[in-house]
């Protein structure tokens, strides 16, 4: 089992430029960002400069065999296939580092000494990097879908039939005229009636949508539920990245 170190150090490698001059890339410019572009553009020539694979993996403070060595209370947050699998590994290999510190001495307490520290720092690395879970895409919300109903012709003209209506009743409604039968206060009823009607079936149409876009997403949910092999505490496993 090999020995690694934890030390966050800044690393620099010479580089070149586009027109061919030398440049020096301080490792440390590899935030969340930059990696994130980095691995979305596989843009591999922002890897090498940042060292490379083995210049990356030092700045990240882990080792290619070894990992990231994730906390039990942590595992479901990374999106981790099972705490239980991966709490399972941590304690084999904290085991078999006991177990060789007996045998070799204190060259490899120092190594156990680094696991456990590895550990604790695994809720920095979630913090500062964030968890193996994708951001689900944004839904429409049914007010949304309640605006994007009301764009319908029909119910435009609907809408513009049933102002027009209303505003004729409530003039006919309100002005005296001293017969009996145009005193009854009744002509704004048809333009009202347009309107309930108008809202009733953008009402239906939006519940509709709604309900559709909820079972699309738990259907979209289940297509895109892509997982990754990585290591972890020396082990390899699959991660969700919903």
């Amino acid at each position: 089992m090999s020995k690694h170190s934890n030390e966050d150090t800044s690393i620099s490698h010479d580089v070149t430029d586009s027109e061919g001059r030398a440049a020096s890339i301080d490792i440390a410019d590899a935030d969340p960002e930059t990696l994130s572009t980095m691995v979305s553009d596989k843009d591999t020539a922002t890897l090498q400069r940042l060292g490379g694979t083995e210049g990356l993996l030092k700045k990240l403070n882990v080792t290619g065999e070894m990992g990231l060595v994730p906390m039990v209370q942590n595992d479901e947050a990374d999106g981790a296939a099972s705490s239980a699998s991966l709490s399972t590994a941590a304690s084999r290999n904290a085991e078999l580092a006991r177990e060789l510190a007996a045998v070799q001495g204190d060259d490899t307490i120092e190594w156990l000494a680094e696991f456990d520290s590895d550990r604790k720092l695994y809720a920095d690395r979630v913090e500062r990097y964030g968890v193996n879970i994708l951001p689900p895409s944004k839904s429409r919300s049914f007010l949304g879908l309640i605006w994007d109903a009301l764009h319908d012709k029909m119910l435009i003209l609907l809408i513009v039939a049933a102002i027009v209506s209303l505003a004729i009743g409530i003039y006919q409604d309100v002005r005296v005229t001293g017969d009996p039968e145009d005193d009854q206060n009744v002509h704004w009823v048809e333009g009202f009636a347009i309107i309930v009607a108008i809202a009733v079936v953008t009402l239906v149409a939006s519940i509709n949508d709604f309900q559709k876009e909820k079972q699309f997403r738990k259907l979209n949910a289940k297509k895109n539920d892509r997982r990754v092999r990585v290591t972890r505490a020396g082990q390899e496993c699959l991660v969700s990245t919903n």
